[in-house]
């Protein structure tokens, strides 16, 4: 469990974060791998004044978002969808944003390519990633054998990258301009 100061320095850092990498607010913004809600961007943009919807495959932490959303005023609006796929109209969003999912995707490339797509003329993606297992995933810490067969291990292309430029480069070849990895 979180302490209740951590919790307000995690929360102060990522406003600075996601305010950093968008334009002011007020932006209609679609958190995809929303999780659960409270250090991604859904619950941190709504409270910076953004008009968001969080969307996320996981009930249950789609049940610990709504628990969070539900506690704010003007918080994001909380949904099952597929961040592969997300079910939205063309041009729907200013922004759509991730944090820590790139790895998860199944489909990386469809999925920025569809996220493209749901953006406004001069609409921003942020993604915040990393290399989070450049060894594989057998020899990570976590032991993920006990929770993903080789199937679902061989279906993340982005799991075992080396480098955060093979993210960068999904991003680009998706259309996108312009990106940007700090490092």
């Amino acid at each position: 469990m979180q302490r209740p100061g951590r919790f307000a320095a995690d929360q102060q850092a990522w406003s600075q974060v996601w305010a950093t990498a968008l334009p002011p607010a007020p932006l209609d913004v679609l958190d995809v791998g929303t999780g659960t809600g409270t250090g991604q961007a859904a619950i941190v943009l709504a409270g910076l004044g953004s008009r968001v919807t969080g969307i996320d495959l996981s009930e249950g932490m789609l049940q610990r978002a709504r628990h969070h959303a539900a506690a704010m005023p003007n918080g994001p609006v909380i949904a099952y969808g597929d961040a592969v796929s997300p079910d939205f109209p063309a041009a729907s969003f200013d922004a759509v944003t991730s944090r820590y999912l790139m790895w998860t995707l199944r489909e990386p490339q469809v999925a920025v390519a569809n996220w493209v797509r749901l953006l406004r003329p001069g609409g921003t993606v942020a993604v915040v990633d990393s290399t989070w297992f450049p060894d594989g995933l057998d020899n990570a810490s976590e032991n993920f054998a006990d929770h993903y067969d080789n199937a679902v291990r061989s279906a993340l292309p982005l799991a075992t990258v080396k480098s955060i430029d093979q993210t960068v480069a999904v991003l680009e070849w998706a259309g996108l301009r312009d990106v940007t990895a700090y490092r």
